[in-house]
């Protein structure tokens, strides 16, 4: 088991790297095409809704018939080609089209991959997704800050030629390790059972609120990660690879966090863990927006880089306490889907409020979305990964102590 969380964090690393990379070439393409905040904010809208409409089916169809690893595999090919596609794009338009086909290549990697480790890892699930998700923090932050380099001596364009190759040779590493028993081979599921299933969870209120939690997070993060880069750019004339750093830093700090908040939400619980991160994330970003550029404000967004993605896993573990086994795709489908749906909107929606307000009003929305996570989530039930584990899956409960 430990071969396959090695590969599937390393896989999730690589469809983070081209996140990270494209937060650094937005201000290129915004500069090239003379774009204007709302039009730069739809770039991200496009990208986030195509990817939160393709993450429900895929949920859908890896519960059902399961080809989990080859879901893995498409997603890193599919990625590595649409961003050449976005790299031969020569106005705004093509340049949205290009970003959807992007989105659906990113919403098929989670549902698969996560639903893989709650099934293995049933009463540490809090950290093996922690594990899973400092893989795509190191993608996160690792992509910027080397793209940032690259960019000193590469256009844009030439960047996303470049980094399609290691996507594709990542491909061929997930599929060759990841080789899952019973059903996970491709047995299909009853539909009737599996329609009866999502109807229960749907119904299930903790799962609702959390999926609402998840979104609000998303927003806060989105939105952020959209217009950061603007804002250092504009208002402190950062040159690209002092951008594509601090980029890096909102997520590297998580490499560390993430295991982390993980092992503390699967021994006190996920409620307590969420409710300090989320009023973190609200509290530094709103004390970024009176800091000058400096050394100070360097170290608050390390800081801040501690919680703004790694309270995600322990957010789909509190899920997945709560919810069956056999729709453990659709959970993860359903609430990446209302992040996506969510962040989809919320880049659009700051923009339009930076181009009436300035790029300070984005600290300030961000910050307020985040307490509103803050305050929802307290109404949730706190409830340890632990007591999940009667209902692995026989394989699971027969390895679940491998380290």
């Amino acid at each position: 088991m430990k071969r396959i969380l090695a590969a599937l964090t390393l896989g999730h690393g690589m469809v983070h790297w081209y996140t990270g990379t494209f937060w650094v070439v937005l201000p290129l393409i915004s500069n090239e095409l003379q774009l204007n905040f709302s039009q730069t904010g739809f770039l991200v809208s496009a990208r986030s809704l195509s990817n939160s409409l393709t993450n429900l089916p895929a949920g859908a169809i890896t519960d059902v018939i399961p080809r989990r690893r080859l879901f893995l595999g498409l997603t890193l090919v599919w990625l590595g080609l649409s961003y050449v596609g976005v790299g031969l794009a020569t106005n705004y338009w093509v340049v949205v089209g290009a970003l959807v086909v992007v989105g659906v290549g990113g919403g098929l990697w989670h549902p698969p991959s996560m639903t893989i480790l709650t099934e293995r890892f049933p009463a540490r699930k809090g950290l093996a997704l922690s594990i899973h998700g400092a893989g795509a923090n190191a993608g996160d932050g690792i992509g910027p800050a080397v793209v940032g380099l690259a960019l000193a001596v590469l256009s844009w364009r030439e960047v996303l030629f470049v980094t399609t190759v290691p996507a594709l040779l990542m491909a061929l590493l997930v599929v060759a390790i990841i080789n899952e028993p019973g059903r996970a081979r491709g047995e299909r599921m009853p539909l009737s059972k599996y329609f009866g299933d999502v109807k229960g969870l749907l119904r299930n209120s903790d799962f609702v609120r959390m999926t609402i939690v998840s979104g609000l997070r998303s927003t806060a993060a989105n939105s952020f990660l959209a217009f950061l880069p603007l804002y250092l750019v504009r208002h402190f004339e950062m040159s690209t690879p002092m951008v594509g750093l601090h980029v890096s830093l909102l997520t590297l700090a998580g490499i560390i966090s993430s295991p982390l908040l993980g092992i503390a939400s699967d021994r006190l619980g996920r409620r307590p863990v969420l409710a300090f991160g989320l009023a973190a994330i609200a509290g530094l970003v709103l004390l970024l927006a009176f800091l000058p550029a400096g050394l100070w404000f360097t170290i608050i967004v390390a800081i801040l880089g501690l919680f703004l993605y790694s309270m995600q896993a322990v957010m789909f573990a509190s899920a997945s306490d709560v919810t069956g086994r056999g729709v453990g795709a659709t959970t993860i489908g359903i609430i990446f889907s209302a992040n996506l749906a969510f962040s989809s909107v919320a880049p659009f929606v700051a923009g339009t409020i930076a181009d009436s307000f300035g790029l300070i009003s984005i600290f300030y929305f961000t910050s307020a979305t985040s307490l509103a996570a803050t305050l929802l989530v307290m109404t949730t039930r706190s409830r340890p990964a632990a007591t999940v584990a009667d209902h692995a899956p026989a394989y699971a409960k027969g390895e679940s102590s491998e380290r």
